[in-house]
């Protein structure tokens, strides 16, 4: 089985424009990391751009459950898969 990816449409607070992103799981149905494909508005940000998966990353509002998305990177290889 190769890898999946879920996609839907993202609105923030801060930005009422909504834009697409994409959520990244292997074979196993495990998180690898999100796509979002917008800039924010930011200039730190390409787009589009890569959050990996950090399963160890502690999550503010859920200590009993680490794992949460690391900050942007810029677009890895397509596997192919």
């Amino acid at each position: 089985m190769s890898q999946r990816i879920l996609q839907g449409q993202r609105v923030l607070k801060k930005s009422p424009v909504p834009y697409t992103q994409g959520i990244t799981y292997d074979a196993d149905g495990n998180t690898v990391g999100r796509t979002d494909v917008t800039d924010h508005g930011r200039g730190d940000h390409d787009n589009p751009h890569w959050h990996p998966w950090d399963p160890d990353k502690p999550v503010p509002y859920d200590s009993e459950n680490p794992g949460d998305f690391g900050p942007n990177e810029t677009m890895p290889e397509s596997s192919g898969g």
